[in-house]
């Protein structure tokens, strides 16, 4: 069996977008699909919920606000499957997206698959050149669009939930599967649109955030310099650019660059001083 499991709170989401294609796309694969909604700190009852679903079982939990990695793992205790993919609820599927991030489990030759993640709306500027500079289109191990096998959970555990908000909790979760030797590949036919941020002050709250997992991140992997000052490296970089940036507003690629890297710094600040 597969599970799909998304985490959802209260903010705009595909949740009833994404339901819809895996309905439609299950039927070319021969698993059993069940697709798991964990509600993070939603109590009331929302409309695709009222849905019905012909080719796969649809469960909805609900839980206090705890973040998404302790909604994830909520999700992973009442899975069925043998493969269990992660999806965010503002991530949308694109065409064979369910066949493509689980083909490689059968090939053999992967323990954990991530897929390629672009920009839901591409005629924005912000957005497309996000996707350009600073987000990746095969960003390493974000749950946007992620699939594990079930034994990487049984041998390390869970998600980390001192991570409570969205950030670094799926870094952490790749990388003790990496140190475990648990296999990772990357298939860029596994692809989803993603909502990026729309405006320079989404993005600044998005480094922030960034910064404070990256905090609890370098903590928890001091003892281990070479990859705790690998991502920091990776998140900093950028603050080699020219620092006069930073009172631009004028949306360059080496301007978010900047922009990211120093709101990071930040919020590293932030949650190591409790500011």
């Amino acid at each position: 069996m597969i599970s799909v499991i998304i985490p959802t709170s209260r903010r705009r989401s595909f949740i009833k977008e994404i339901l819809a294609f895996l309905d439609e796309e299950v039927p070319h694969l021969c698993e059993k699909i069940e697709v798991i909604i964990v509600k993070d700190g939603i109590d009331s009852k929302l409309e695709w919920e009222n849905l019905s679903f012909n080719n796969f079982t649809l469960h909805v939990f609900y839980q206090n606000h705890k973040g998404p990695a302790a909604a994830r793992n909520l999700g992973i205790r009442k899975a069925k499957g043998d493969i269990i993919c992660f999806l965010d609820d503002d991530s949308l599927p694109q065409k064979n997206w369910l066949c493509e991030i689980t083909l490689p489990f059968y090939q053999g030759s992967a323990d954990i698959v991530s897929g390629k993640i672009i920009s839901y709306n591409q005629t924005k500027s912000l957005p497309y050149l996000l996707e350009k500079s600073v987000y990746k289109p095969q960003k390493r191990f974000a749950t946007s669009n992620i699939a594990y096998r079930r034994e990487v959970f049984d041998k390390i555990g869970l998600f980390d939930t001192r991570f409570r908000l969205a950030s670094w909790e799926d870094n952490d979760l790749g990388v003790r599967a990496r140190l475990a030797g648990f296999r990772h590949i990357y298939n860029p036919q596994a692809v989803i649109k993603h909502q990026h941020e729309e405006s320079l002050e989404e993005f600044k709250e998005k480094a922030l955030r960034n910064g404070r997992g990256l905090a609890i991140f370098l903590k928890k992997y001091f003892f281990l310099p070479y990859i705790s000052l690998f991502f920091l490296y990776l998140t900093l970089r950028y603050l080699f650019l020219s620092p006069f940036l930073i009172f631009s507003r004028k949306l360059t690629t080496t301007y978010l660059k900047f922009f990211w890297s120093w709101y990071s710094l930040k919020g590293i600040f932030k949650e190591w001083f409790k500011i």
